[in-house]
């Protein structure tokens, strides 16, 4: 690895090796320490008792500790060890390391590059399944390393980034919880309002309930085979199940399929349309999704059903009752369940009981859950952008390519002359 502006290095010159050996006492139990993959830290693996451990020696993990899995180096898993996980245990499997002239937090983000993780798979040993790279090995990989204060302030920087990136993912899912609850009472008791908006249906009044089948078509989808002649083929975007997700469409990846033009207006998405997987992980369930013309045109596998709603049906709404507790817990009770998977058929989905309050107040209802929509997109947004910033950063930082003001790193010097 290149310095472009940093000394470097050597692993050994900054770290070293450290074993902390305990014999494993038959009637205890232990904590086990992993790695995850990727950069992405340690954590509780296993608890095992000392009677069934095959392992004859632990070694003991202490904070800040450097530590890494000898055979998922390729993979990325390298870490420093926190409060959270301090004073665990690791086997044979996880070397350990405390660090001299270099800051933990500093290697914590050199050690999540995937170019180290490249320069590590490279020198490890073995087959290509079974490869690992040993201790005196990965003391001899080469990192750029400034001095202390800068290593510190780099750190600052990217803690300070890794905050931000937290607080806006822990805000999305407040206001999405917020938004789930905020639906799921007006779904049950309605909305109430002032004498004008009573008038047009705001109140809360038991809603009268009504057959699917009795509000809005369902349309089945198109099935895929090899061996269909077409007189005359036209190539068509393809939604599959793997595109309607909980309450969203996921369309990085959207098929063509080769169908027939007579078929088109058979079997083409239309805006509005609600869109309902017939099976999957059981607790995806009910799950709808409005059309809003993404891709045009666009037609539907046989596994994903399309609702058309008549003029008494919001789409919005229906999507919205469809993932509520009460929308759930009826494609729960009439699914055919296997261990893992589950699934309806076009007579359940039809059967559906829909509440139908006032077109006006399944419209208003639809709008809130749109205000947090818009709120949540924002901040998915916001979370995108400090990611990208994150991985960008890191990089010309560690580097050496992007340097901090001195005023920034003064601190920090300042910091280490008080220390010393």
């Amino acid at each position: 690895m290149s310095g472009n502006g940093y000394p470097v290095r050597r692993l050994g010159e900054v770290l070293q090796y450290v074993r902390r050996p305990i014999t494993p006492d038959q009637t205890k139990t232990y904590s086990l320490i992993g790695v995850r993959w990727y950069g992405e830290g340690t954590h509780l693996h296993d608890m095992i008792d000392g009677a069934t451990l095959q392992a004859p020696t632990l070694w003991k993990v202490q904070n800040d500790d450097i530590i890494y899995n000898k055979m998922w180096t390729s993979k990325g898993a390298f870490a420093v060890v926190t409060k959270n996980t301090a004073d665990l245990f690791g086997t044979s499997e996880y070397p350990t390391f405390i660090a001299h002239g270099a800051c933990p937090e500093f290697l914590r983000y050199t050690f999540r590059q995937p170019r180290f993780w490249q320069l590590a798979e490279a020198w490890a040993n073995g087959t290509t399944e079974r490869a690992r790279l040993n201790p005196k090995d990965f003391l001899k990989l080469p990192i750029s390393v400034p001095l202390l204060p800068e290593q510190r302030a780099i750190a600052e920087v990217l803690i300070a980034i890794e905050d931000a990136i937290a607080r806006t993912e822990a805000l999305i899912g407040v206001i999405g919880a917020v938004k789930a609850a905020v639906i799921e009472r007006f779904l049950l008791n309605g909305l109430t309002g002032n004498d004008s908006e009573r008038r047009h249906g705001y109140k809360s009044t038991k809603w009268n309930v009504v057959r699917l089948r009795d509000l809005a078509m369902v349309q089945t989808g198109i099935s895929k085979s090899e061996n269909r002649a077409h007189t005359f083929p036209i190539d068509v975007a393809y939604l599959r199940v793997a595109n309607v997700q909980d309450g969203y469409l996921d369309l990085d990846e959207v098929k063509v399929i080769r169908i027939d033009r007579s078929q088109m207006e058979r079997y083409r998405l239309r805006v509005g349309d609600v869109l309902f997987n017939e099976g999957g992980d059981f607790d995806k369930l009910g799950r709808g999704c409005v059309w809003s013309g993404e891709i045009d045109p666009c037609v539907h596998q046989n596994h994903v059903f399309a609702v058309r709603c008549g003029p008494k049906l919001d789409p919005r709404f229906l999507a919205l009752f469809a993932a509520s507790r009460r929308g759930k817990s009826y494609f729960k009770r009439s699914s055919k369940q296997t261990t893992n998977l589950a699934s309806i058929n076009m007579s359940d989905l039809r059967s559906f009981p829909v509440p139908v309050p006032h077109l006006n107040q399944q419209q208003h209802i639809a709008e809130i859950a749109n205000c947090f929509d818009l709120r949540i997109f924002s901040e998915i947004q916001m979370f995108k952008r400090l990611v990208s910033i994150r991985a960008a950063i890191s990089q010309e930082l560690l580097s050496g390519r992007l340097r901090l003001p001195e005023s920034t790193i003064s601190r920090h010097r300042e910091h280490s002359d008080k220390m010393a």
